[in-house]
């Protein structure tokens, strides 16, 4: 609505070029970092205290019904890397990082560097 506002263009035609726009920098290209390189995960999710009674899971605390996202940065280049995942263990994590970074880069996690 606010690009149909913006650009003086009906409504339609703002959704098709706003579907163009996201088309053009979607990207499929898998750019291999040299490093050095962070990688770290988040969890993004509303608190369950804040929820209302009968949305709360009460299945306890910390990451529990949150969504995990990966996210990896080339210091050198600039560029970032992210995607959502199930699960943050080691399969998938290590798998994220064979995709996104060069054999031999330097790897900087939360506690280690290798």
């Amino acid at each position: 609505m606010k690009l149909h506002r913006d650009l003086g263009l009906s409504q339609k035609a703002a959704w098709f070029m706003l579907q163009r726009i996201r088309e053009a920098f979607r990207s499929d290209v898998v750019v291999e970092f040299e490093g050095p390189v962070e990688v770290d995960e988040a969890y993004f999710g509303g608190l369950e205290k804040n929820k209302h009674a009968s949305r709360k899971a009460n299945l306890g605390r910390g990451p529990v019904g949150k969504a995990a996202a990966v996210g990896m940065k080339d210091r050198n280049m600039g560029q970032i890397a992210g995607h959502v995942v199930e699960r943050t263990d080691k399969v998938m994590l290590q798998g994220f990082v064979d995709a996104h970074a060069a054999l031999g880069a330097q790897l900087y996690t939360d506690d280690t560097s290798t």
